[in-house]
């Protein structure tokens, strides 16, 4: 696809899902804030039908604003789901946890609390970490439920629409801490915010960079992007969060993407600065995954230490959680 027809796919599904917001304070933040980036548009450049549509937001008023709309909108839709969302500039209160309901009523540990930075903003579900509308699209095939990096895997549309059922579009159907799934192939991205430039930072391949402004109605292209997909090649630029990078190259391979041995080797050595030993640490890297499998990993860390204030996170206690998991 060309420019001109991609500008038009794009506006016309942003168009389509402001339109569904009911609060016009948010439809309006939506409209002036939001930008379209990853594999969405790869994937038209290579004339490939978009997954889905990764959508993130120029501050952190908007993600906020956005994450309450659309969490309070499944609560309602959904009795019995309780989710919340924390702003983590007011979570605090100098060493005082200012809002209790999250350990008391979502189970929050109090070290999985003080891991949230002013700057974040989170989602909460109680229990599972995870919330779907169905319960079918948690035992989905698919193996990472929610990337809330670039593209997210595909939520298995068949499964959203009962026949003779009809169901509101663009409502949400999976949230995770980090992202809120929509029918009609949205995907809204809470973990990050800012201008593309600052969204980037958070990217790890090349070929992911492509970026449109729906407010701005700006596309842009980059040259080493489309050299990158044309030749179906996976360049690290580097990242915040390389052990996610190792990871994903798995999906970009089966889609028929290659990779150099010097780019494992620069996202090991970033892998190496870590320490994987933190828990807090571990679950950060691990939040471009988001896999319902990685929450189970991190929520049993964290039980043990809570239970056991000397345990220390260790290659084999985490290989013995990770084969029952898996």
């Amino acid at each position: 696809m060309n420019r001109k027809v991609i500008k038009s796919i794009l506006n016309k599904k942003l168009n389509d899902w402001t339109k569904s917001i009911k609060d016009p304070e948010v439809q309006k933040l939506c409209k002036k804030n939001s930008i379209v980036t990853g594999g969405c548009i790869a994937s038209m450049l290579l004339n490939e039908e978009a997954k889905d549509y990764d959508v993130y937001f120029r501050d952190k008023e908007t993600a906020y604003r956005v994450a309450k709309y659309y969490v309070d909108e499944f609560n309602k839709a959904h009795v019995g789901t309780e989710a919340t969302v924390v702003d983590g500039e007011k979570l605090w209160k100098g060493d005082q946890l200012n809002d209790r309901s999250l350990v008391e009523q979502f189970g929050v540990k109090t070290s999985a609390a003080k891991a949230i930075t002013p700057d974040r903003v989170v989602i909460y579900i109680r229990s599972n970490g995870v919330a779907a509308e169905k319960e079918e699209l948690l035992n989905s095939p698919f193996e990472d439920a929610v990337e809330a990096i670039n593209d997210a895997d595909q939520v298995d549309e068949k499964m959203l629409e009962t026949v003779g059922e009809k169901k509101d579009p663009y409502r949400p159907v999976f949230l995770s801490s980090n992202a809120i799934t929509l029918a009609d192939k949205i995907q809204l991205v809470i973990r990050f915010y800012g201008e593309v430039e600052e969204l980037h930072k958070n990217y790890d391949f090349v070929h992911c960079t492509n970026s449109f402004d729906y407010g701005k109605n700006e596309l842009v292209l980059k040259s080493e992007a489309l050299e990158c997909l044309l030749n179906k090649q996976l360049k690290y630029v580097g990242s915040k969060y390389p052990l996610c990078s190792v990871i994903r190259t798995r999906k970009f391979i089966k889609r028929g993407f290659h990779i150099d041995a010097g780019q494992f080797l620069k996202m090991l050595f970033q892998v190496s600065q870590l320490d994987l030993t933190d828990i807090n640490v571990l679950e950060e890297q691990l939040i471009g995954v988001d896999s319902s499998f990685f929450v189970q990993l991190i929520q049993a860390l964290r039980s043990k230490q809570e239970a056991d204030s000397s345990f220390k996170v260790e290659e084999s206690y985490v290989a013995s959680i990770i084969d029952k998991i898996f």
